[in-house]
């Protein structure tokens, strides 16, 4: 509710407060009650259907679409890896948008859209939205965007599940789509290491098994064998995330402190990996067998990172130091699909590489006493709740610690 007064000098004061939509109040003076009377109506109008009217707009801002403020906001070194991806989907739909009319409803509009027209999962949706926020907070950091305040930060707490609004909105546009939730994956290998051993095996070199149980005429065809054998076994001692591991150059592996250092993570943060003596003594192994050009290493040589520092070498041959966004996505992808060919002719259904993170995640809690802090700092989850999705404990394993 506006409050107007009038002042000495013969003018009237008007001053709207509202917490959710107004960091601090705003104020209008004018010599015209009545003027001011109808602009304030109109403005509070607005602000109750959560938008915040051009008149309260910072009128100083640089940029007027959402597009210019994307490509600020990119060009700095603080925005992670699954940020600038997401973002230059935002870019590419609605880069001409204002900003000026980039407000609560139009947040929430967005978000319909995301659940009824692209049918997203609500996990998804939370980080467009998240990455959008973050972007509209460096604007308003740095006094280039036309925002009062950030409508990301006024979202109810549950805005990404599905209503059943939503969901007969999404199946009038089409009848496939469906209530989406969050998929938590607690597919783990099998308690008594067999599955393991067969996805060890098929690196090595072992022939598939048919249906039948009988052998296949020929082992998998794989280059770069010890490589990938390395990413298989860092994962599941580490908990590293795959484009971590083979972005690994030499000066990153520590023995002497036994750390592997990882200077931009994920989140954007640095972070230091504690190896296990496995870790130590495959690394080791593995510099022998490069070195003697043996299991598919054959030509590959500890060289320069691209335009890295010198002194950089990689440590892989998957990567060679170009950081683009999409060559990186390339270079996961395809490393992916080579572990999913491995996982399959292992016959070790429904797994994905992604997976050993969450296997070694689980183990730390399983097979160490340290605690969720400590082993927060070693797998780089910014939250307990996110680790809480990995750190899947095994029923057998907690009943032995029943009393």
């Amino acid at each position: 509710m506006a409050s107007k007064r009038l002042t000495p000098a013969g003018s009237w004061e008007y001053t709207i407060k509202n917490k959710k939509m107004l960091p601090k109040p705003w104020r209008h003076y004018t010599t015209d009650e009545e003027q001011g009377d109808a602009l304030v109506a109109r403005v509070e109008a607005l602000l109750e259907k959560g938008i915040v009217p051009v008149e309260l707009a910072d009128h100083g801002a640089r940029y007027l679409i959402l597009a210019e403020l994307i490509r600020d906001y990119l060009s700095t070194d603080t925005v992670s890896d699954p940020d600038i991806r997401i973002l230059n989907v935002t870019y590419a739909r609605h880069g001409e948008e204002q900003i000026q009319k980039i407000t609560l409803a139009w947040v929430e509009n967005w978000i319909s859209g995301m659940k009824t027209e692209l049918n997203l999962a609500p996990g998804t949706i939370r980080h467009h939205v998240g990455a959008l926020g973050r972007c509209l907070a460096f604007g308003g950091r740095k006094n280039i965007a036309s925002l009062i305040i950030n409508p990301v930060k006024q979202l109810p707490k549950n805005y990404s599940s599905y209503t059943r609004k939503d969901v007969k909105m999404a199946q009038a546009i089409d009848e496939d789509h469906f209530a989406r939730t969050d998929e938590s994956r607690t597919r783990r290998l099998s308690e008594d290491g067999e599955e393991e051993q067969r996805m060890r095996a098929i690196m090595n070199g072992a022939k598939p098994k048919r249906e039948d149980g009988t052998d296949k005429e020929r082992a998998l065809l794989m280059t770069h064998r010890a490589a990938m054998e390395l990413l298989f076994e860092l994962a599941l001692e580490t908990a590293m995330r795959m484009r971590e591991i083979y972005t690994l150059t030499i000066n990153q592996v520590d023995f002497e402190k036994a750390t592997i250092f990882l200077e931009k993570t994920k989140n954007g943060n640095k972070r230091q990996v504690p190896m296990s003596t496995v870790a130590i003594k495959s690394i080791k192994a593995y510099f022998e067998i490069v070195q003697r050009g043996e299991r598919g290493m054959q030509g590959f040589k500890f060289s320069q990172v691209g335009k890295g520092k010198p002194g950089e070498l990689r440590l892989f041959p998957f990567w060679d130091g170009e950081d683009t966004v999409d060559e990186l996505a390339k270079i996961t992808s395809i490393l992916s699909q080579r572990f999913k060919t491995i996982f399959v002719a292992a016959q070790v259904d429904d797994f994905r590489f992604h997976d050993l993170r969450h296997e070694a995640t689980s183990r730390l809690f399983e097979r160490t006493n340290l605690g969720e802090t400590e082993i927060m700092s070693i797998t780089g989850h910014s939250s307990s709740v996110m680790l809480k999705r990995y750190a899947n404990f095994r029923g057998s394993n907690l009943a032995k610690r029943m009393w």
